[in-house]
């Protein structure tokens, strides 16, 4: 798929779209296509509505059960089983079984009492396809254990937030939304295993005089009030990484990296004759929204 170029005037900087530069579904979830651009005609149903998936199946005997990464709502199952009591193992290496090779991260369940039964249930709800094997794969493999996240917020809505919220509930990770003053709260190891920031959370700088709140805030959104600062929240984050939490920083939010001076830069940038750095231009470098190959 070809963006046509938009550019207002000759040598004029190019016009990015106002959102994704193409929408090919296929292209983005990895599905082989055939591109049909004559007319044809033929004993077809027209499909108005979200169809449910097919179901999937739990086949074989062992004592576990392979499934594939790949399906998004392998993550839905993780979740479920993870959750219950399950065990579920990320491999690290792919391995072979009777002339079938099986990539990195194939997801490994050990098999239990109580493990079948789950696995049918969501063969049949979700359509995902269980395989048994005999024995656990040989290789080094990672044990999945339910992580503690917490997702940044603020008083009044972040966009990009949202939708990150919205993923979390459609594949059931378990989280909690957290505030500024959480954040700058002590012993974050004790909630959290991870922190996750959308864009626009982690300033590059304190500004001189902190947002005014509403003076008619209610009290029960009190706690939500506030921003996250260099002064108060970074240090924080810095004992819960060094505690061994893990934080996630997206867009802006990056802005992490250079409070914690660690050994990174930014590669979109260049360096104007006084040394000072500053963003490419569109000129240089133009790639919005776009899926690469």
């Amino acid at each position: 798929q070809d963006h046509p170029d938009d550019i207002p005037y000759p040598g004029g900087p190019p016009k990015p779209p106002y959102d994704n530069a193409g929408y090919t579904l296929t292209y983005a979830m990895g599905i082989e296509f055939d591109r049909i651009l004559d007319g044809f005609d033929g004993p077809f149903e027209k499909v108005e509505d979200l169809l449910p998936p097919p179901k999937g199946q739990v086949s074989g005997k062992g004592s576990g059960y392979l499934l594939s990464h790949e399906v998004n709502d392998a993550f839905i199952a993780v979740n479920r089983l993870v959750g219950s009591g399950e065990e579920v193992y990320w491999l690290e290496s792919p391995f072979t079984v009777k002339d079938k090779t099986y990539p990195t991260g194939t997801l490994y369940i050990r098999k239990k009492r109580t493990t079948a039964s789950k696995l049918q249930k969501m063969s049949e709800e979700i359509g995902l396809s269980f395989e048994a094997t005999g024995s656990k794969p040989r290789g080094e493999a990672l044990r999945l254990k339910p992580v503690r996240i917490g997702l940044w917020d603020r008083y009044g809505g972040s966009m990009p937030s949202g939708w990150i919220r919205w993923m979390f509930e459609q594949f059931e990770f378990p989280f909690e939304v957290v505030y500024p003053q959480t954040l700058d709260g002590a012993n974050l190891t004790e909630k959290y295993d991870v922190i996750v920031f959308a864009g626009g959370a982690i300033p590059m700088e304190d500004p001189e005089k902190p947002p005014e709140l509403p003076e008619n805030l209610p009290d029960e959104y009190k706690d939500r009030a506030g921003s996250v600062t260099v002064a108060k929240t970074v240090p924080q984050l810095r004992q819960f990484l060094e505690a061994g939490g893990t934080v996630i920083t997206i867009g802006s939010s990056t802005n992490l990296a250079y409070h914690l001076d660690l050994p990174i830069a930014n590669a979109l940038v260049e360096k104007t004759p006084e040394g000072e750095e500053k963003p490419l231009p569109p000129e240089k470098y133009f790639v919005p929204g776009s899926i690469l190959q």
